[in-house]
């Protein structure tokens, strides 16, 4: 490689920078001290030119703990880029976007540069000769941000080439087509992620890219109009992206069908701000195989697209409904017949008081539910604390949700994770939430050591020698149930052999279980029959191979 150096003599730095840093050294106090935030000097948006790089050194040699410096939306320019690489003995991440930087100074960074890991030159006017020059002297930086860098086909196409060391790369927002895209991905040899969104690659720099990546897991296409068939034909020839984004691309309900009969790598999709309805979230669901995270936020999917999308959905245990209008019908119909979602965003989406209670009451298998913005109101806020057996983790800012609904969450035991931010609720009470929730939290500690002392004991065959454990007796006995329980009452409780390990025995229903035997309420009680959720039958979706 040519961007070989040799160690840096004290003579090869500019006289100037070498003159004020002496000088610098000895001012108190120090200029910028007051900008260190934890581990990161925060200096973006302060005007620095090339001369105020000595005085960001300083404060970096008195304060060595500093490992990220923001030197964004400043007039720094080629020397001073080249300057700060020289000098920096203490940063492992820079972030240099928006300044005054060109080809020459993304050069002279990366020759320079002996420490920074993670570098962001952003919005800078290095062109093509910068990415190539950049790529090719970079020995150090493994996360490189060249978004809005005016770099077209020929830059990308020499820094996949030349690249040796990052591995992360951001080329969004520049002017690459779908040559360039073609380029990166068959030149590229090192780079496991990168970014090209907001390019012009379209539906032919899509299929392209997809038949010559032979290395990047992780891949985004976002707006670059790839549209329907960019979509089918990515699906079809990608052999190694696992994490897809390809929002913003125009893409409708044959493409999303199409992707999902296709599709046999990509585990984790962002289809997010595409055209999307119901009729293709549910062909999705019946024909998806591979899938297990998806992203469907800001489409055209309503009430009836989220429920059969519960209906057929065998593999996605991750979904984002938010900014739908799925309604009261959809949050109910949803929650009533999913039977593989874990994890479920439904922010602003248009769920009212109706539509939360109803969710609450038919969750079974959604432990983490995004309800942010959302007017359910207190009431809403109220019912769903009360009726939720489910969920551990559950956000709901920006619900107006005010402080008469304190009382009815403060009665729920399950929620381990509450987001209540950008609510009208008093400081008092938020103060009282935060202490009740982390009161769950420690419950819930409590109820896992005595699953894996249930564990334990089964395992050893019913020997209650509990060994290890005789110092969290007293906890446990206080957990179950006071001095009225005994060593035998924990080893009755795991006597069920479906729950013979400790990943089984520590789950919500055994927990749940442990407080019904206890004489704790049960929530089966207050479940009544949904009122407003459309009636669907739950049909089996077929298992019939597709079609390629």
């Amino acid at each position: 490689m040519s961007g070989n150096r040799s160690p840096l003599a004290p003579g090869s730095m500019t006289a100037s920078i070498q003159s004020s840093l002496e000088e610098k050294k000895s001012e108190a106090p120090l200029r910028f001290a007051s900008f260190i935030k934890d581990n990161t000097l925060d200096l973006s948006g302060q005007g620095l030119e090339d001369k105020d790089i000595a005085d960001v050194i300083v404060v970096l040699e008195r304060y060595p703990r500093i490992r990220g410096v923001d030197l964004s939306d400043n007039m720094i320019g080629d020397q001073g880029a080249s300057d700060f690489a020289r000098l920096n003995e203490v940063a492992t991440a820079v972030d240099l976007s928006r300044n005054t930087i060109g080809a020459q100074g993304a050069k002279d960074f990366a020759q320079s540069n002996q420490l920074a890991k993670a570098v962001y030159l952003n919005g800078n006017a290095i062109g093509d000769q910068g990415a190539k020059d950049f790529a090719e002297l970079n020995q150090v930086a493994t996360k490189v941000g060249l978004n809005d860098c005016e770099i077209g086909d020929q830059g990308a196409s020499d820094f996949a080439k030349l690249n040796e060391v990052a591995t992360t790369v951001d080329l969004s927002f520049n002017k690459i087509k779908a040559r360039g895209a073609r380029a990166f991905a068959k030149e590229n040899k090192v780079a496991k992620i990168v970014d090209l969104s907001e390019n012009q690659i379209g539906a032919k720099g899509a299929k392209r890219f997809a038949k010559n990546n032979k290395f990047l897991k992780e891949v985004n296409l976002g707006r670059n109009k790839i549209g329907d068939q960019g979509a089918r034909d990515f699906a079809y020839y990608n052999q190694v992206a696992t994490t897809v984004d390809l929002n913003g691309n125009g893409i409708g309900n044959l493409g999303v069908k199409d992707f999902a009969v296709w599709n046999r790598v990509a585990t984790e999709v962002i289809l997010s701000d595409n055209k999307i309805g119901d009729q293709g979230i549910k062909d999705f669901a019946k024909l998806n195989q591979t899938t297990t995270e998806a992203d469907f936020n800001s489409n055209k999917i309503g009430f009836l697209g989220a429920i059969t999308f519960a209906v057929w959905n065998q593999f996605v245990r991750m979904v984002d409904f938010s900014f739908n209008e799925i309604g009261n019908q959809g949050a109910a119909g949803f929650a009533r017949f999913n039977q593989v979602v874990t994890k479920v965003g439904l922010s602003y989406a248009e769920i009212g008081e109706q539509g939360a209670t109803d969710f609450a009451r038919y969750n079974q298998v959604a432990t983490t539910v995004e309800l942010n913005g959302n007017l359910m109101g207190s009431r809403g806020a109220a019912a769903f604390s009360l009726l939720n057996q489910v969920a551990t983790a559950v956000e709901l800012r920006d619900c107006n949700i005010e402080d008469s609904a304190i009382d009815a969450i403060k009665k729920n035991r399950i929620i381990l994770s509450l987001n209540l931010e950008d609510n009208p609720i008093s400081e008092k009470n938020k103060i009282e939430i935060e202490a009740h929730v982390a009161q769950n939290r420690a419950r819930y500690t409590g109820w896992a050591e005595v699953a894996m002392m249930v564990a334990s004991l089964r395992a050893n065959k019913g020997n209650l020698d509990l060994g290890g454990y005789s110092d969290l007796i007293p906890l446990i006995l206080g957990l179950i149930g006071g001095g009225a329980a005994t060593k035998q009452d924990l080893f009755s409780f795991g006597s069920n052999p479906e729950k013979s390990t400790p990943e089984k025995i520590a789950s919500a229903k055994f927990f749940r279980k442990l407080a019904a035997e206890r004489g704790e309420p049960s929530s089966d009680e207050s479940k009544k029959p949904l009122e407003q959720a459309p009636s669907v039958a739950r049909a089996k979706p077929g298992s019939s191979s597709r079609s390629r």
